[in-house]
């Protein structure tokens, strides 16, 4: 049950940047309040795991009371390499029987030991198949070792934790709103971060499925000597055109990656496919908007507070 007009920290903590928005829960208008970007105290978190949880919760301590926050709640979104995302459809089951299977995929799909994971799940419509009605349904799985000090640190900071999800649902969902007419069809959703580069295959709200690759920027935009390795990028694209049924017509690249130059070198060199750029700003509500050429940046921790359902 939504306690209707709450405000809620959002939160995605990269390696280099921790962005932060203030919203409050709605489900037909969420309201964004409040919003900002600060360094990540260097060495605290490495590829989505958290490695100097004291000096982070101090960090984000010093955020709340300098912009003086009321927040009594935290939600985060977040990537790992480790993260397992895949969609399929189901027969009509209860939900403890979609659990059991969730779980059950999750093995199927490489960790070693599925217990150690955490996973959930999300219905996204309900279809039909020759004839046959099917639930369409979102597994995620990532490591208790990622998740468990995130929910810690939230509650370190005397707050609850609200919302966990990961970049590419998040950043798919506020796109959808934020960008309907050109994201109603398949396309390619690139995450450009300092270590890493989540790419995912999006058709509408729904990321197909999610990869992270191990390449990003050295340093992030501003600094001297930022650079991008492509090649692992370049092979994905050009992978998932080859294999899959339903291509991808446009890609969109947030993160701050997105302030370089080189993606856009790498798309320009696909056949068929379009860049869409994010050059409309956003208004929330009645609280000030946020000017387009910021949105890349804060796109994963729009997602939460878009979230309309489960």
């Amino acid at each position: 049950m939504l306690n209707m007009g709450a405000r809620i920290l959002g939160l995605d903590i990269g390696s280099t940047y921790i962005k932060w928005i203030v919203y409050k829960e709605s489900i037909k208008s969420p309201v964004v309040c409040a919003w900002g970007h600060t360094f990540t105290p260097p060495g605290a978190v490495r590829c989505g795991e958290i490695l100097r949880k004291e000096e982070l919760r101090e960090k984000l301590d010093e955020i709340i009371r300098s912009n003086k926050l009321d927040v009594t709640k935290a939600s985060i979104t977040l990537s790992c390499p480790e993260m397992v995302i895949k969609v399929k459809e189901l027969p009509l089951l209860k939900n403890r029987e979609i659990k059991e299977v969730t779980r059950f995929e999750i093995r199927m799909m490489g960790p070693s030991n599925a217990g150690e994971y955490i996973t959930d799940y999300r219905i996204l419509e309900k279809v039909y198949s020759k004839g046959v009605r099917l639930l369409r349904v979102m597994m995620a799985s990532v490591p208790a070792r990622i998740i468990q000090p995130y929910i810690q640190l939230i509650r370190d900071l005397d707050m609850k934790p609200a919302v966990l999800d990961v970049h590419s649902n998040s950043a798919a969902r506020f796109l959808s709103r934020y960008r309907p007419a050109c994201t109603k069809d398949c396309y390619l959703l690139a995450d450009i971060g300092a270590e890493t580069t989540t790419v995912a295959a999006v058709k509408g709200s729904v990321p197909l499925f999610s990869r992270v690759l191990a390449e990003g920027l050295r340093d992030m935009p501003g600094a001297s000597g930022g650079s991008f390795d492509s090649t692992q990028l370049y092979r994905f694209i050009q992978s998932y055109q080859r294999s899959n049924s339903t291509l991808a017509r446009s890609i969109i690249v947030i993160g701050g990656g997105s302030y370089a130059g080189e993606p856009g070198d790498i798309i320009a060199s696909q056949p068929g496919l379009s860049r869409i750029f994010l050059d409309e700003d956003i208004v929330f509500n009645k609280n000030p908007g946020m000017e387009a050429a910021q949105i890349p940046l804060y796109a994963n921790v729009l997602g939460l507070a878009f979230r309309g359902g489960r």
